[in-house]
């Protein structure tokens, strides 16, 4: 092992060492041995694998004889399993089966709360014959944290094999651990009073989460424990002879694209995880398993509230000397925000086997870069076995491999980000007696060209060429060699300026359009949100231009059908309409939740794992429906979003031009390949993983066209994120990569991609107060501003084919869109035409009523943001 510093000091002046075990290759995996004095505290135990290592990774046994000095069996003073995960539970139960640990205590989550039996006072197994061992096993390996399509299929098996046999022998080690004399506390059970007051001495408090909290979550477990039995029910039936294998990484590519679908199951066992903290000898540790501290991730918002508490009684007690991120580094577990709350931490450690590619998270590592000189931390991927020790003077870090403050993503493609030859300088460290590792300097910063203007040369060549330049640029035509003329683009920053704003002159092309809409609006309102002065230039414009504007939507409507019943009678007024603009966000015009499903199909369908419960916003009201439901002519909306900028820009944009286009999916949605070969001029699909918002220029997106199939999320519309190899996510786009456009047309697949205010629908009530997301907070927003002609998008959680040749779910509705504008129609026609040929088409492929529920859905909430024309 290798320490920061440089003189060897005494180790006797630390009287508190924390490990970070080596977990070893499996993605994932918690394990830290915690010495306060002569107190030792084992937390959590790697994979099930790391009993007896792997490759060149030393086993936690061997681990343990090396730390504690001593041979099995292990006596330690507590041992505590955070959750009811096996890359945590790991090895523990294997060494307490084999007799090499016995502990005095032991803090466990209570196995009926772990696996979602939620009447804690019986075990309630299924009983037997109920599913078959497949099905079982299938559904047990659901509930881990997802493995990526890449893992090797030998140890896929035995992953899954491990998962099916986890809540046997967790129970077999609680009744182990108690025949042997330990003290087993179960964590939401039983009374924790005398398990604190026994480890008094070194400042041992639980700080969550509650009982109401764990309980919640077991419901939750519960729920999506028979959903996935459901699923691995219905798999087999339809394909009996496929290997288990196969099944698992076809059904771990969910066909919805929630962020957290995918892994909401998972979700919930992470959520009670048990928080706990050491104050020992004037120093704080702070230790949370795998806790969403960022985003809890599952469709509950008790849970979300009680999540926030727990964030606040943490930052209350902090700050901490040391505290290992909660799990192992993830976007949903950490942030900026998260690590302001712990109010001066400047010693973290993050767990992790040598295999975990999108853990830590790019997002982590950004936060990490940016604070190198005030933090200090290790990561058991890279460095593997890591100690913190704390004593009278100053700490001291020892990793076995590697560098400290290491923040390199894993999975970096060659060349992706610049090569890092030293570490960030790290603060004074005191040294321990074991070798050291010298503290390096920092890099100087890479020379790099200027930000201002990208030139490119090009030739173009006698005969006559049609050239298209996406985005604003300038262009100089020069002689070039041999009679060729070349040209020097050079790309220019976006003007806000008033004079380079077109006018809406009654001669001009937007003015000919708007003479076949009707726009409306509340004037006054309107102006309470950009602005007095502009809203009055806006619609003055508007008016000069020949538009119809109604202005005077009442103010005290109280929802979308009364608001709609006033509009649909100024329609009645206008009969040559084409279409209908609604002009500010839903404080001035009320958006409908609207239930997608039939009364039929909710009545069959009961619970479900819709994060909407299948109700959305919609706008469609307005257009006066027909009767197959659709409004009998387009409707758009231009929100305000605060900003004047929004409006007018919007208004102003061009007609949608069809000559070039780009776009970006998720590495798991391969269907959207097929639907990009309806755009006209568009290049090849960006892919993400490898793709990540540093990797995107203006050329990838200042185009006409624009079609994103990514993953999205209602609590943070600011990005979309792609896939990294093991599930889990990775940013992939966000709105610093929007360039100025000129009536683009923008089409996506991201759940909530079109959600315009800070709640959805399904958790919306009367009384609560709806704001509206703006530019910065919203990537559809952005996209106005920026000038695009159109954003068509979901108000709520997206679901994409999975299964070739994709004719189902969300594919139809994209391929209709794209052929509709393909045909010549603007986007809002486009919308309303592609959403009549979808209804002709349910179902697509898929029956039952589940499938018919998610169709349902697809139609109803898709909705056109901007002019749309």
């Amino acid at each position: 092992m290798s320490s920061a510093g440089e003189n060897e000091v005494d180790a006797a002046q630390f009287h508190t060492a924390i490990h970070l075990l080596d977990v070893g290759q499996d993605p994932y995996g918690d394990a830290v041995l915690c010495q306060f004095g002569n107190t030792t505290v084992l937390i959590d135990g790697g994979h099930p694998g790391s009993y007896n290592g792997q490759g060149e990774h030393v086993s936690i046994p061997d681990q343990l004889r090396e730390l504690l000095q001593q041979e099995p069996p292990f006596t330690i003073d507590l041992v505590v399993i955070s959750h009811a995960h096996q890359d945590h539970i790991g090895c523990i139960p294997r060494m307490v089966q084999e007799g090499d640990l016995t502990p005095r205590w032991a803090l466990l989550i209570d196995p009926a709360l772990g696996w979602g039996r939620v009447d804690v006072d019986s075990l309630d197994a299924p009983p037997a014959g109920q599913a078959d061992a497949r099905v079982l096993k299938l559904a047990a390996a659901l509930r881990e944290h997802l493995r990526s399509g890449a893992t090797e299929r030998r140890d896929l098996t035995d992953f899954m094999t491990d998962a099916v046999t986890l809540e046997d022998r967790y129970e077999r080690m609680i009744e182990t651990l108690k025949d042997g004399g330990t003290r087993v506390v179960r964590f939401g059970r039983d009374s924790t009073t005398a398990l604190t007051n026994a480890f008094e001495s070194i400042g041992f408090k639980i700080l969550g989460p509650t009982r109401a909290h764990l309980r919640a979550c077991a419901r939750l477990i519960a729920r999506s424990t028979q959903d996935a039995i459901s699923r691995a029910t219905d798999f087999f039936q339809v394909d009996s002879s496929t290997d288990l294998t196969t099944a698992y990484q076809r059904l771990t590519s969910s066909s919805s694209d929630d962020l957290d679908a995918a892994s909401r199951l998972g979700a919930a066992v992470n959520l009670q995880s048990n928080v706990i903290m050491f104050d020992y000898r004037g120093r704080k540790h702070l230790f949370a398993g795998d806790m969403q501290f960022e985003d809890p991730g599952v469709p509950d918002d008790s849970l979300f509230d009680s999540v926030q508490e727990l964030r606040r009684i943490v930052s209350e007690q902090g700050p901490y000397d040391f505290a290992k991120l909660s799990h192992h580094g993830s976007h949903n577990a950490f942030s900026e925000e998260i690590l302001s709350e712990m109010g001066g931490t400047a010693f973290l450690g993050i767990c992790a086997g040598e295999r975990s590619t999108s853990h830590p998270s790019r997002e982590a590592l950004s936060v990490l870069k940016r604070h190198r000189d005030e933090l200090q931390w290790a990561r058991t991927d890279r460095n593997r076995e890591s100690s913190f020790f704390f004593g009278t003077g100053k700490p001291a870090i020892e990793i076995s491999r590697g560098r400290i403050n290491d923040f390199r993503p894993n999975r970096v493609d060659e060349g992706e980000l610049p090569a890092e030859t030293a570490p960030a300088t790290p603060q004074p460290l005191a040294t321990t007696s074991r070798p050291v590792v010298g503290q390096e300097q920092r890099p100087a910063p890479a020379a790099t060209t200027g930000a201002d203007a990208v030139e490119l040369t090009v030739r173009i060549p006698h005969a006559a060429t049609r050239i298209t330049f996406s985005g604003e640029f300038s262009l100089q035509i020069e002689p070039g060699g041999g009679g060729q003329p070349s040209a020097v683009v050079q790309s220019n920053a976006p003007s806000r300026s008033e004079q380079d704003r077109p006018s809406l002159g009654a001669g001009a092309a937007v003015g000919r359009r708007l003479a076949d809409l009707l726009l409306v609006t509340n004037r006054q309102k309107l102006a309470s949100n950009i602005g007095e002065g502009e809203c009055e230039r806006i619609l003055s414009e508007l008016q000069r231009s020949g538009a119809n504007l109604f202005d005077a939507l009442p103010g005290g409507v109280r929802d979308a059908a009364e608001a709609a019943a006033v509009v649909n009678d100024v329609l009645a007024q206008h009969p040559g309409t084409k279409g209908l603009v609604l002009l500010g966000g839903f404080d001035i015009i009320p958006s409908q939740r609207f239930d997608c499903l039939p009364p039929d199909v909710r009545a069959r369908l009961g619970s479900n794992d819709d994060p909407d419960n299948f109700i959305v916003w919609s706008d469609d009201v307005y257009g006066k429906r027909g009767d197959d439901g659709l409004p009998v002519i387009p409707v758009s909306r231009i929100p305000d979003g605060q900003s004047a900028d929004l409006v007018s820009n919007a208004i102003r944009t061009g007609p949608p031009p069809r000559w070039s286009g780009g776009g970006l999916r998720n590495s798991a949605r391969p269907f959207a390949d097929g639907i990009w070969q309806n755009i006209d001029g568009g290049t090849r699909l960006l892919v993400s993983e490898p793709t990540v918002p540093d990797g995107i220029g203006p050329q990838h997106f200042a185009v006409d066209q624009i079609y994103l199939m990514l993953h999205g999320h209602h609590n943070d519309t600011a990005r979309f994120w792609g896939e990294a190899a093991e599930g889990e996510y990775i940013e992939a786009f966000n709105v610093a990569n929007i360039p100025a456009l000129n009536g683009a047309t923008v089409f996506t697949g991201c759940c909530w991609g079109a959600l315009t205010v800070n709640r959805t629908a399904s958790r919306y009530s009367p009384t609560q107060p709806i704001a509206q997301k703006t530019p910065d907070s919203s990537i559809a927003m952005r996209f106005l501003s920026n000038g695009a002609n159109a954003f068509v998008g979901c108000t709520g959680a997206h679901y994409s084919p999975d299964i070739a040749p994709y004719d189902f779910f969300g594919g139809p509705m994209h391929a209709a869109f794209w052929g509709r504008v393909r045909a010549g129609e603007a986007p809002a026609q486009a919308l309303l035409n592609a959403k009549a040929d979808y209804l002709l088409g349910i179902p697509h492929e898929q029956r039952g009523v589940s499938a018919r529920a998610i169709e349902c859905k697809i139609l109803w909430q898709y909705t056109c943001l901007g002019l749309g024309w």
